[in-house]
């Protein structure tokens, strides 16, 4: 599942990449199956999209997506 995550991480924005990289490195590895899961499906998102959730405030992100932007963001 990890090799797929990894692959799936790799995106047409470099912005993105710094920080999936960062948590492959760093978060992944601790990371539940729940959070894994999460994680996943945020990288099914397009790469506009996953910059505007990003980008966007805290009070902005979906339920779903919550808990994996915080560990992505170390908010």
């Amino acid at each position: 599942m990890q090799k797929q995550l990894k692959i799936k991480c790799r995106r047409g924005m470099k912005e993105l990449d710094l920080i999936f990289e960062q948590y492959l490195q760093s978060g992944l590895p601790y990371a539940s199956l729940q959070e894994i899961q999460a994680f996943d499906a945020l990288l099914n998102l397009e790469d506009d999209q996953l910059y505007r959730l990003i980008g966007s405030q805290p009070s902005d992100w979906p339920v779903e997506y919550k808990g994996i932007l915080k560990r992505l963001l170390n908010a």
